[in-house]
């Protein structure tokens, strides 16, 4: 059975006057409607300030399409005092039938910030890298409301931490038991491989015992995780390893940041696309290709450009054996 849904990440909206507009949440619905995409998924960084933010929480989530919409927490999301788990954490999807890591299975108070949702023979996995550890207080914990990314000194960054982690290898050793295929989902990535422009690229801290987890349950039984999808690196990046396809989406509007003056730099155009699997496994990625905004392109962007910086996203297609 194919599947095609609809991708996006890092919306960064901040306010009507910011430069990600509801109107290009809009387009990005009416899209996956017109297109005949099943569902919309998002991959982090989609508000900085949610409690502010519920215009655009109702278009998402009361879409005039009664489109399912699924997301993750990305650093961004938690950068207001009013960006709480108990806020945020429920508005992550419309979908009452998505199966939260709580106990009974429902999204509780909202300090469980993961879950999945089976669809056919498709398994989507939200994963939320936005835990570290915290030196002061020796402890793994999520980042706190007004903590918009984790300090330096919170080594190791971007991970999962134990709990989830025990948590996601029973899920792929569930659907490998059921003949499922898996596809995560999350805000730092997997890949292993450089993701982008970034000096230093930041991967999740997590990034080796997850890869063993996919491929054990791979030699197990094969395709039971077949793509691993991110955003937070605001880069143009696919690619495939150990018969897994690592998507590394682009961001929406926010283009690039240049890490030594922290100049922002904007796209033209909102960048979203579409992932369809077949059912022989062929992974496509649409692709749409955008420009810089008018006077915001980076001086350097020629050399920026074999990194993955670019103004879109890349048609690519990979075949899984």
């Amino acid at each position: 059975m194919s599947i095609k849904f609809t991708v996006f990440s890092d919306f960064h909206y901040e306010s009507p006057n910011g430069a990600s507009k509801i109107e290009h949440m809009q387009e990005i619905l009416g899209f996956a409607d017109k297109s005949n995409s099943e569902f919309v998924l998002h991959c982090g960084d989609l508000i900085r300030d949610w409690p502010s933010s519920t215009d655009l929480l109702d278009v998402i989530l009361n879409n005039k399409y009664s489109l399912k919409v699924y997301g993750t927490y990305g650093n961004h999301d938690t950068q207001t005092i009013g960006d709480t788990p108990d806020f945020v954490t429920p508005r992550l999807t419309n979908d009452q039938n998505a199966v939260w890591a709580t106990e009974d299975g429902k999204v509780g108070n909202g300090e469980i910030t993961y879950y999945h949702v089976d669809k056919g023979q498709y398994r989507f996995i939200c994963l939320d890298t936005n835990h570290s550890y915290f030196p002061k207080e020796d402890k793994i914990k999520h980042a706190p409301a007004g903590m918009g990314e984790a300090p330096p000194e919170n080594n190791p960054r971007h991970i999962l931490g134990p709990k989830q982690l025990d948590w996601l290898n029973n899920l792929l050793e569930d659907a490998a038991e059921k003949g499922l295929h898996c596809i995560t989902f999350s805000h730092a990535g997997f890949a292993g491989f450089k993701e982008g422009g970034w000096e230093f690229p930041t991967p999740s801290g997590d990034i080796d015992v997850v890869r063993e987890m996919f491929n054990k349950v791979n030699a197990k039984r094969p395709h039971t995780v077949i793509m691993s999808i991110n955003g937070h690196y605001h880069t143009d990046h696919a690619g495939m390893a150990d018969n897994i396809v690592f998507f590394s989406v682009n961001s929406t509007i926010m283009g690039w940041w240049d890490c030594k003056n922290s100049t922002p730099h904007r796209y033209g155009v909102p960048l979203y696309t579409n992932v369809t699997i077949t059912d022989d496994f062929e992974i496509i990625v649409d692709g749409k290709k955008g420009c810089w905004g008018e006077g915001w392109e980076p001086k350097n962007s020629e050399e920026l450009i074999k990194d993955g910086v670019r103004p879109q996203i890349s048609s690519n297609k990979f075949q899984i054996i």
